[in-house]
């Protein structure tokens, strides 16, 4: 067997564990901004106890010190490993499920999506410094994808172009319309720019599973947290849209 088979969705697995540390870092520090995140050293949040690089190996410290800070003892829930594994699911099931150039840009693409899950969940909120740029990358790789990259895109750029403005005017639409018949706030823009980006990267095409794709994920999600579903109830729509979007890639690159 081609060593590469099993080389190459380890060290995606690995590198992603890292990088989940990191996405995990910055969205519990999104809401006092991201300047801390260069700046500002890693503290137990009990104590305020300054941790060593022994205490921040993704997922082994966590599993040596059984969940709990080596200075006072204090549980450390499962936001960090569980965002450390999410990455690194991530980079290894791309490198397993894909070739390249594909697979190095599903597990870019799942990070980042990654981050903004992550972020919504903390702080209900998709920041434009990460939706942006995700459309304009997925316009990119419609036009030059396959010259510059080898990569076939899931769609032309006409069609990237109709997803991006059809997916970001069918969210904002919602959310006007009901912002209008009930006096308040149901749908963030984040969401409009996020399909947008799931547009662009997709095609218009592919919107509709999307979005039903990520309904049933947050209904399912909602009954995983046996949250009371009633019309008042508020539930962040950008992780099971980031999740949707991210499988309807890896399923369109695979067709």
């Amino acid at each position: 067997m081609d060593g590469t088979v099993i080389l190459a969705p380890l060290a995606g697995g690995l590198a992603g564990a890292c990088v989940g540390s990191f996405i995990a870092t910055l969205a519990l520090r999104t809401p006092e901004g991201w300047a801390d995140m260069w700046t500002g050293r890693s503290r137990c949040r009990a104590c305020h106890a300054t941790l060593c690089v022994v205490d921040l190996v993704p997922l082994l410290s966590w599993l040596a010190l059984r969940g709990r800070c080596r200075y006072c003892g204090a549980a450390l829930g499962l936001w960090y490993p569980c965002v450390e594994l999410a990455a690194a699911v991530i980079g290894g099931l791309s490198f397993a499920a894909l070739p390249s150039p594909e697979a190095w840009i599903a597990t870019v693409l799942g990070w980042w999506l990654l981050a903004l899950a992550t972020i919504d969940l903390v702080a209900w909120l998709l920041p434009d410094a990460l939706t942006l740029p995700l459309v304009g990358a997925g316009l990119l790789l419609a036009a030059w994808g396959e010259p510059l990259l080898g990569f076939v895109p899931p769609t032309s750029l006409a069609g990237a172009a109709m997803g991006a403005a059809g997916g970001y005017l069918a969210l904002a639409g919602i959310a006007f319309a009901y912002r209008r018949l009930r006096g308040r706030e149901g749908l963030g823009l984040g969401d409009a720019k996020l399909l947008a980006a799931a547009g662009a990267w997709l095609g218009a095409e592919r919107l509709p599973l999307i979005v039903l794709a990520a309904a049933l994920l947050g209904l399912g999600l909602a009954v995983l947290q046996r949250r009371e579903l009633r019309a008042e109830t508020a539930l962040p729509f950008g992780p099971a849209l980031a999740l949707a979007f991210w499988g309807g890639f890896v399923l369109a690159v695979l067709s």
